[in-house]
């Protein structure tokens, strides 16, 4: 067996506890490091994780190959969101997003409804949501309703 890779954190503390054979065949040919599951084909589709260790493996039936650069792109899809939200007079309401943003999304409203005429005054737009309400022309918050929608990544 030829075994080209680099096994980290593994102690012998005396020759009892040394792995087997089979134990070291196994680490080596898992080929990750510790917290990692261990590589896989790299399939399309969509994935959730917040790092990731990359392989590439180079073959040459020739000669030791020479790699003299590599670049990998990740192209998050689109992340759409909507829904709808009351506030009442006087008041703030807090939207909570259903689904995860990585960013903070572009958020976008259409009023539905408004107890007399007001701008919509959207604040603290986070990852996890935002802040809303209707202000009138003497700057006082007054009932509303709002359907939304959010696109981000």
């Amino acid at each position: 067996m030829r075994v080209n890779a680099v096994i980290s954190d593994i102690a012998v503390k005396n020759l009892a506890d040394s792995p087997s054979l089979a134990e070291l065949r196994t680490m080596a040919e898992r080929n990750a490091p510790p917290g990692f599951e261990g590589f896989r084909p790299f399939t399309p589709g969509y994935y959730n994780f917040q790092r990731a260790l990359i392989k590439h493996i180079v073959r040459s039936k020739i000669s030791t190959p020479i790699l003299s650069g590599l670049v990998y792109t990740a192209d998050m899809p689109d992340v759409l969101d909507k829904g709808r939200a009351s506030v009442a007079a006087g008041g703030v309401k807090e939207v909570l997003f259903n689904k995860r943003y990585v960013v903070t999304p572009e958020v976008g409203h259409t009023v539905v409804a408004m107890s007399e005429y007001a701008v919509v005054n959207i604040t603290s737009l986070t990852e996890e949501g935002f802040v809303f309400c209707f202000l009138n022309a003497a700057n006082q918050k007054v009932a509303g309703t709002i359907s939304w929608t959010s696109t981000g990544y």
